[in-house]
């Protein structure tokens, strides 16, 4: 009977200590936290297109774009505007972009695609991805 006692007790006071330690944190009260920005790829493989929408100075997201590629810029992402210029710009900055680059933009010219657009940024990307 002693014994049965003994159990119960350590059964019963471990039940105490393991409620009194799970415990829910207390909730966080006025606390809110705002996102500085996000991004989407929009065109991955060896090179990776990606929308980034940052906070400008009066607290709105406005979206800006980069392109990264491991043999470029030590694989870190460089932000472009979207336009021809910078196209041609960023394609001739390694032998291995260069060497598609008439390719890529026949495949423009044939589908009639924009260079100042996403659209056109995103089917570029996607066609240079696609060659081998």
């Amino acid at each position: 009977m002693k014994r049965h006692s003994i159990l119960f007790f350590l059964l019963f006071s471990s039940c105490l200590v393991g409620a009194q330690t799970a415990k829910e944190p207390p909730p966080t009260v006025g606390k809110t936290a705002e996102a500085l920005s996000f991004s989407s790829n929009l065109a991955e493989g060896k090179l990776i297109f990606t929308k980034v929408f940052k906070r400008d100075n009066s607290n709105a997201f406005v979206p800006s774009y980069s392109l990264q590629n491991p043999s470029h810029n030590n694989g870190q992402p460089l932000e472009i505007k979207l336009n021809k210029e910078n196209f041609d710009t960023y394609f001739k900055t390694t032998q291995e972009l260069s060497s598609k680059w008439t390719q890529v933009v026949k495949f423009a010219q044939e589908k009639n695609l924009s260079y100042t657009e996403e659209k056109g940024w995103m089917s570029l990307i996607g066609y240079y991805n696609g060659l081998q």
